[in-house]
């Protein structure tokens, strides 16, 4: 009986040592699988937060889009206003647009110191009043959507 004590407890070690052997690789294979899967959620949510922001300027560009489509109706509003004998109806419309393109965030470029981000010079004028880089007369309004700029201002600059 010694004989088979001494098998059995050589079985009973091979079996011990082969189930060691497997419970450590499966601890590799689930450590391996479970890194695998933070990688995945992590490149998951760096995809959901590249799309929200591409489809936030996607949004933004059409918009714009929109919105650079109506500045030549709001030039001609401007145009019918200043030759527009009190009327009425005219002004609405055109308070109603210039509302509506404020609601959407627009406004009109700033025209006090050339900045060729905001302007595009069209002419240099002498002139005694302007010092030299100030914009002497908006020849055409300029809008920007947020720091967006949808037209440049057309200006002549003073020499």
């Amino acid at each position: 009986m010694n004989k088979n004590e001494d098998i059995l407890e050589e079985q009973k070690e091979n079996n011990s040592e082969s189930l060691q052997k497997q419970l450590e690789a499966c601890s590799k294979e689930q450590a391996e699988w479970k890194e695998r899967a933070l990688r995945l959620s992590a490149d998951l949510e760096n995809y959901k937060r590249r799309m929200e922001k591409e489809q936030g300027h996607w949004m933004q560009r059409a918009q714009a889009t929109l919105l650079e489509g109506l500045l030549p109706i709001v030039d001609n509003f401007d145009r019918a206003v200043a030759h527009a004998q009190d009327n009425e109806g005219i002004s609405m419309i055109h308070n109603e647009l210039q509302a509506y393109l404020e609601k959407a965030g627009v406004k009109e470029v700033a025209c006090d110191q050339f900045d060729p981000t905001y302007h595009e010079a069209l002419m240099q004028i002498e002139s005694e009043d302007k010092e030299s880089g100030q914009i002497v007369e908006v020849l055409q309004k300029g809008y920007q959507l947020g720091e967006h700029v949808l037209r440049p201002a057309k200006v002549s600059v003073a020499k």
